[in-house]
This record gives structure tokens, C-alpha cells and sequence, in this order.
């Protein structure tokens, strides 16, 4: 009886150890992190080149970097693929968020990932980095500097993080600082087409004024000639009508060029064409 208690004391020991070391050496999320996948709109999910399911996804995966390639359901046949690199760390969670739009431009989303630091053991840390480069970043509507931005010192709880560029729209994501962790925070801004065709009317009419002033601030010098003076016409062209004559050494305001004549104000409020081949450009202060 003393044996058979024996012989079953050894086989639940044996199995507690068993049980022991599977918890501790075998665990599912020993060396594992979560990676979680959503989307707008629905799209497939491909990790280093192998499908694994449609958005929203979520499962865990050994520590280390992936690529993920989101990729939209066929009724979306406007909606442009998007892909991108993400860490995974130990016993943490990387969150991607994308709004896939009609093309790389018009696609915004975040990539949130956490990892446990040593530096900062009672506060956090929040690293940013936009997509383009150089925006500004406001932490809790305080605006911080210029992306890429490493804040320290945050204090453990909800904040909120905007992202703000000319020619984008501003992107706003809310977040949860823990002390002892350092979030990587990566946000993609899409482009705002309505400001972007303001900036190239605003471009143009700039290039245009420019471009005056600098017909302003020419003459025309009129060169000698076989007949020792020079047609004034109605238009660039030997068929345009011959307004007046100009004679060389004159000088006159330039108004305008094209294929080789030039536009000018022979007398106040009149202006005509003639040959560039007998007058050259001069500065107004010659």
C-alpha cells in the first residue's frame, strides 16, 4: 500500500514539474507580441507575402519585423493597396490603422507600437514620426516641434497626438502613455487636394507676377539697322501692320516677347511689335 501511495505521490510530482516547465519555457507568448490589423475599407491582409485573413486581424506573432500589405476587397476597385514595415516586441501590442485611399497620396492611418524601456521607469516616453517628414506636432493641443519628435517625461494616461503640414490634413491620434514603456507612434497624412490646387493657383499667380516684373523692369534697345530705322507692326509677324518706326539707340519699355519679337510701349498707352533680331533686352537701370 506504502509502494502504490508512493509510485502515485512520483507521478503527480512528475506531472507538477511537467506542468511548471510547460508554463515556463512553452508558453504560447513566450518571445511573442500581438499584432493587430483594421482598416477602411476592408482589405486583405498579407503578412511577408502570405495571406492571412481580412481585416480587422489579429493574432500573435514572434518578436520581430514584418511587412504588411493591405490590400482592398474587389468591390473597392478605387481604393489603392497600401504596405509598410512593423515591430513586434515581447508581450506588446503594434496597432495599424489604415484609411486606404484612391492612391498612395490620398491614404492616411497610424502604426502604434509600445516597448518596454529602462530610462524612464516612472513616466513615458512617445517617439513620432510622420509621413511626409516635417510636421508640426501638438501633444494634447500644445504644439511640441517638428516630426521626427521624441517627447520625455510623459505622464502615465489618455493624450492626444495631431500631426499638422501645409498641403495635408491634419491627423489626430489618441493614445495611452504607460510609465516605464515608450510608444512609437508613425503617422501617414494624407494629401488635402483642395489646398494643394490652392497652392498651385497661389504658385502660378506668384510665378506670374514675377514673371511682370521682370518684363517690367527690362527695355529694349533698338540696334542699328541696314535702313537706320526699324517697323513698329500691329502683331509678332512681317504681315502685321506698320504702326510707326523706331529708330537704333532708342530705347523702349519691354511689354512682352514671343518667338522672337518683342512686345513695346513706343508712346504712352500704345504698344507694337518688333523684330528681335535688330533690338536687345537691357536692364531699366542701364
Amino acid at each position: 500500500m506504502k509502494k502504490k501511495l508512493f509510485f502515485l505521490f512520483l507521478l503527480f510530482l512528475l506531472f507538477a514539474i511537467f506542468v511548471v516547465v510547460k508554463l515556463v519555457f512553452f508558453r504560447p507568448d513566450k518571445d511573442t507580441g500581438i499584432l493587430k490589423v483594421e482598416s477602411s475599407p476592408i482589405a486583405s491582409v498579407f503578412i511577408d507575402n502570405n495571406m492571412v485573413g481580412k481585416t480587422p486581424f489579429e493574432d500573435r506573432y514572434k518578436v520581430g519585423d514584418y511587412i504588411i500589405k493591405l490590400i482592398p476587397d474587389g468591390i473597392a476597385t478605387d481604393t489603392a493597396s497600401w504596405e509598410g514595415q512593423v515591430n513586434v516586441y515581447h508581450n506588446a501590442t503594434s496597432y495599424v490603422n489604415m484609411d486606404l485611399g484612391s492612391n498612395d497620396m490620398s491614404t492616411s492611418g497610424s502604426i502604434v507600437t509600445i516597448k518596454k524601456i529602462k530610462d524612464s521607469p516612472d513616466a513615458g516616453q512617445i517617439k513620432v514620426q510622420t509621413e511626409p517628414e516635417g510636421a508640426i506636432v501638438s501633444f494634447d493641443s500644445d504644439e511640441k516641434g517638428i516630426s521626427p519628435l521624441m517627447m520625455k517625461g510623459v505622464i502615465p494616461g489618455e493624450h492626444e497626438v495631431s500631426v499638422s503640414l501645409q498641403g495635408f490634413l491634419r491627423k489626430s491620434i489618441n493614445i495611452k502613455a504607460v510609465k516605464g514603456y515608450r510608444i512609437y507612434l508613425y503617422i501617414k497624412m494624407a494629401i488635402d487636394e483642395t489646398q494643394q490646387k490652392e497652392l498651385k493657383e497661389s504658385k502660378k499667380e506668384k510665378e506670374a507676377s514675377e514673371s511682370a516684373k521682370t518684363q517690367e523692369d527690362k527695355m529694349v534697345k533698338i540696334k542699328n539697322t541696314p535702313t537706320g530705322w526699324l517697323r513698329v507692326r500691329s502683331k509678332p509677324s512681317i504681315t502685321g501692320e506698320e504702326l510707326t518706326k523706331v529708330k537704333p539707340g532708342e530705347t523702349y519699355k519691354l511689354v512682352d516677347s514671343q518667338n522672337g519679337w518683342y512686345e513695346i510701349e513706343y508712346e504712352k498707352d500704345k504698344t507694337g511689335w518688333i523684330s528681335g533680331d535688330y533690338a536687345s533686352l537691357i536692364s531699366s537701370s542701364k
